[in-house]
């Protein structure tokens, strides 16, 4: 932003301040309860094109492929990228000593780091010689023994300057079923098939955290993100109590954080345990916790495809601000052991067969789309924000909040709530709180994710204790005062409120 404008800026602000403060609105005085006023929200923010990055956020690609998509990345206000590193293309051959070939890493982790972003490196895909499929267990004791002597190979190479990688992340996904044996990914996707075999996925991760960690104290090994959702035949909806359960897995002490990736079309799975990626966390919590563990969690991916399930542009954008939000506000347990890093699924839309496949933040062609604005604005609205308080109404329950909708009126058993209204109170190092409020409509049991009619509540803050209020890509919005108190209309797209510390 140009020095000239900031200075502009500054005295509008101090304006701004000098003036009788209201929220504006063009109704008459005569329908009133009070005076009202018109106020333009003037706030200090930085620039949202080089805005802060947020330590929490991260952003999913794999890879890069051209440098307009490394710098949109940069842009982001994401602080991280999930990277993948393929053992089978570092390793292709079995050699003694070992011949490994960095090249094609080397080259994309530099163009991470050059931004002045940090990576996160998954580890996946072995070469044939030691597993086929190259996702699931190895052929026998060598190709364990040729892996942890990779992965050692690897945190010494990367979590050394230039790079200085903390969070190595050991698999993708490895609770999914093996379909096919005579398929490099076992008929699936992810890049993991250990679902069938929790006992030999505990052994990977007991050999790989006693030979690696002792030598690197400093670095995450991260037990690698569980699906742990959709169907018990394609994923072992049981596999994290397996591998943490000492007569099976017994590896609840060979990792230092778990992970999972949260998509919201399952979020039903986990309501009764916290609001959307919360109750995945906690639920996660719970699990770790039989085992006597206590350890933080990533999320490793979240987001959003258009046309599915109802989903929009619009649908994405919302998201961006709800979930990162809620991951902030997890990461704030007094334990440590909230969630640690949130990261979006993914950058950049890709080409599938006859399609595209529109989970990203910007398109095939680098255009930035509304989700990568939004997630622009919340980390430079979010940046150093501390969770104080939850202020939220409960999204599962029997007793829906007081002019909440049931998402199905005709549901048996447990009742899923909609119209919930989500509050969050950070402090900040600006001299203000921030409030980021929403509206959740909820998942509905049907094919189609969201509710067609808008969702919308009212709420009231004293005049005198606003000072800002924007919508999710950082533009200025106002309400009308009655009687003091700000009538502010919340929605389902979050809203940035700043607001009196107390």
């Amino acid at each position: 932003m140009a020095p000239l404008f900031r200075r502009l800026l500054a005295i509008l602000a101090l304006i701004a301040l000098a003036l009788p403060l209201g929220v504006g609105g063009d109704q008459p005085a005569s329908t009133a309860q009070g005076v009202i006023r018109r106020y333009v929200p003037v706030t200090m923010l930085n620039d949202p094109k080089t805005g802060n990055q947020s330590p929490l956020a991260a952003v999913w690609h794999k890879p890069f492929g051209n440098d307009k998509a490394a710098d949109r990345a940069a842009e982001s206000g994401a602080r991280y990228v999930r990277a993948f590193i393929e053992w089978r293309n570092v390793e292709p051959v079995q050699t003694t000593p070992p011949t490994y070939n960095w090249s094609q890493y080397d080259t994309e982790l530099g163009n991470i780091i050059g931004r002045g972003l940090v990576p996160m490196l998954n580890l996946t895909d072995a070469p044939d010689w030691a597993a086929f499929p190259n996702c699931g267990p190895f052929k026998d004791a060598n190709g364990q023994a040729r892996w942890v002597e990779w992965v050692k190979a690897t945190v010494a190479r990367y979590s050394a300057p230039p790079y200085n990688v903390r969070y190595f992340i050991l698999t993708n996904e490895p609770d999914f079923r093996m379909k096919n044996p005579n398929d490099r990914n076992g008929g699936g996707y992810g890049g993991g098939c250990w679902g069938n075999n929790p006992a030999a996925f505990g052994a990977m991760l007991r050999a790989t955290y006693s030979a690696v960690k002792p030598l690197y104290p400093n670095v995450f090994l991260v037990m690698g993100p569980l699906a742990s959702d959709g169907s018990n035949v394609d994923f072992n909806l049981n596999f994290l109590q397996e591998v943490v359960n000492p007569a099976i897995g017994n590896a609840g002490n060979s990792f230092d954080m778990a992970s999972f990736n949260y998509f919201i079309f399952y979020r039903r799975n986990w309501e009764q345990y916290g609001t959307s990626v919360i109750g995945k966390a906690e639920r996660f919590r719970q699990i770790m916790a039989s085992a006597g563990g206590s350890k933080p969690v990533i999320v490793a991916e979240t987001g959003l495809v258009e046309d599915e399930l109802g989903a929009t542009a619009e649908s994405q954008a919302i998201l961006v601000p709800q979930v990162f939000t809620q991951a902030l506000a997890d990461s704030a347990r007094a334990g440590g052991d909230g969630i640690g890093i949130a990261t979006w699924f993914s950058l950049k839309d890709f080409l599938v067969p006859n399609n595209d496949s529109d989970w990203g933040l910007i398109d095939v062609q680098d255009n930035p789309k509304p989700s990568f604005r939004a997630l622009r604005q919340w980390a430079n609205e979010m940046y150093n924000a501390t969770l104080k308080a939850n202020l939220s109404e409960p999204t599962f329950g029997t007793t829906p909040p007081v002019g909440a909708r049931k998402c199905d009126p005709a549901a048996t058993g447990a009742t899923y709530l909609c119209d919930t209204l989500q509050r969050y109170l950070f402090s900040t190092t600006g001299a203000r709180d921030k409030l980021v409020v929403w509206v959740d409509p909820g998942a509905k049991p049907t094919t189609n994710l969201y509710f067609k009619t808008t969702a919308t509540r009212v709420i009231q803050y004293p005049a005198n204790e606003v000072f800002g209020i924007r919508d999710r890509e950082g533009n200025a919005v106002s309400f009308p005062v009655v009687g003091g108190q700000v009538q502010i209309t919340v929605g389902e797209s979050p809203l940035y409120i700043d607001v009196l510390r107390k």
